[in-house]
């Protein structure tokens, strides 16, 4: 799960996973993660394993943060002015998830990313 909050956007996050007695050799991993890009924006997350099973693989872990202000500084470097390189920032960020999408809502998601 993945998260880009803005304004006074508030999420909360809460996932399971759960290995049932039997699933021998099952790989599970959940993250949740966000990006707050407002002082006044919240997220949280919780992530949560159920494992019955012993021969497994499985992890968990959640982080919500702001943009560094390394990457921008870094960014800045290169020639990008400050709200450019938190576009390119947080659509990094997002990439992945969006090539999830079919093409169309894919080149919505991107063009919503522009307005930020």
């Amino acid at each position: 799960m993945k998260g880009v909050l803005d304004g006074n956007a508030v999420a909360n996050y809460e996932g399971l996973v759960t290995i049932k007695k039997g699933a021998k050799n099952a790989d599970a991993d959940l993250n949740e993660r966000a990006i707050l890009l407002s002082p006044t924006a919240r997220a949280g997350a919780i992530p949560r394993l159920e494992v019955l099973e012993n021969e497994v693989k499985a992890g968990h872990g959640a982080t919500v943060g702001k943009v560094g202000e390394d990457e921008l500084f870094y960014l800045a470097t290169r020639g990008f002015a400050r709200a450019e390189a938190k576009r390119l920032i947080v659509r990094g960020f997002l990439e992945a998830f969006i090539e999830e999408f079919p093409a169309k809502e894919a080149k919505e998601i991107r063009s919503a990313l522009l307005k930020l």
